[in-house]
């Protein structure tokens, strides 16, 4: 949902172990495991049809 949305760069979230109540519920330990973002193309691909306009 919303975190992947906003941190797309979170490849992976472990949270173990999680104790639900009535209340809400509660992570005791998270583990995240971040991916380096895509890096930008400087140049389109090469084959690539040339933008319109």
């Amino acid at each position: 949902g919303a975190l992947a949305a906003a941190h797309p760069e979170v490849a992976e979230l472990d949270c173990n172990p999680v104790i639900a109540g009535r209340h809400g519920a509660l992570v005791v330990d998270a583990r995240v495991r971040v991916a380096p973002a895509a890096p930008a193309r400087p140049w389109p691909s090469v084959g690539a049809a040339p933008p319109p306009g």
